[in-house]
């Protein structure tokens, strides 16, 4: 019953556009519920992701959450599958938002406004940017219940504040709030709460002035480079521009 007057009223994901469509604002819309993520809203964000991949005018994704959190992780009440989201059986990865996220070509700027707690963690990390309120909270309680991450919580965080701060991170099940995570260089930028949607608004604004080719081209050879030794990413690079610049 629940689910249906879900769909049935408000949807779990909000969509709104702005800069003539240049720029979409998806909202985790379940506010009473911490934005938890149940099975629907889970297949709605991949649906949308996968959606947003065949618009070609856009240039920023802003992802965010309503009320006090951006998502406070599963919802035990209801949970997603965890062997569907652990898969990489082309059936299950239409309903990974993961998957989905990491092929779109246009950068995503996670605007954290609160709680970001497990697999609410691990949505924040398929993103590319991100920035938070001062009531943004980070906290991998994988150990605490029992529960494998499967998003790439466990390898991503070491590549963005370095081994030990993930592991104490993920071993202690600590909270890591704004000011710790952005010295941590987890976020870029921190703000009150009523400035949030501005800072991230004003961000994708002037990603989406720049020549969107070029900006998906960086954001391709940057994440290939992530994934190679530096020396690989130097050769990667250079391949790249001469390709573009016509050789």
């Amino acid at each position: 019953v629940e689910g249906e007057r879900q769909r049935m009223g408000s949807p779990p994901v909000l969509v709104s556009y702005f800069d003539d469509k240049a720029v979409c604002v998806l909202t985790l819309n379940r506010p009473d519920a911490l934005n938890s993520l149940n099975p629907q809203l889970v297949r709605d964000l991949a649906g949308v992701f996968k959606r947003l991949r065949g618009e070609e005018q856009l240039r920023c994704v802003i992802l965010t959450g309503a009320g006090r959190a951006f998502s406070a992780g599963v919802d035990l009440s209801d949970p997603p599958s965890g062997v569907e989201q652990a898969s990489d059986h082309p059936d299950a990865l239409e309903n990974n938002p993961i998957h989905h996220m990491s092929r779109l070509s246009v950068p995503i700027i996670g605007a954290i406004n609160g709680y970001a707690i497990t697999g609410g963690m691990e949505i924040a990390l398929a993103c590319d940017i991100l920035i938070g309120s001062t009531k943004a909270v980070f906290k991998d309680t994988h150990v605490k219940f029992g529960l494998a991450p499967c998003w790439g919580l466990s390898q991503k965080l070491s590549r963005l504040v370095g081994a030990g701060r993930a592991q104490y991170c993920s071993y202690t099940a600590a909270s890591i709030p704004s000011k710790m995570a952005l010295e941590w260089g987890l976020l870029v930028m921190v703000t009150e709460p009523e400035d949030l949607m501005r800072a991230a608004e004003k961000m994708a604004t002037q990603i989406a002035s720049n020549d969107r080719d070029m900006v998906i081209k960086y954001k391709s050879v940057l994440h290939a480079g992530l994934k190679m030794t530096l020396g690989d990413g130097l050769t990667h690079e250079r391949r790249v521009g001469e390709r573009h610049y016509g050789a």
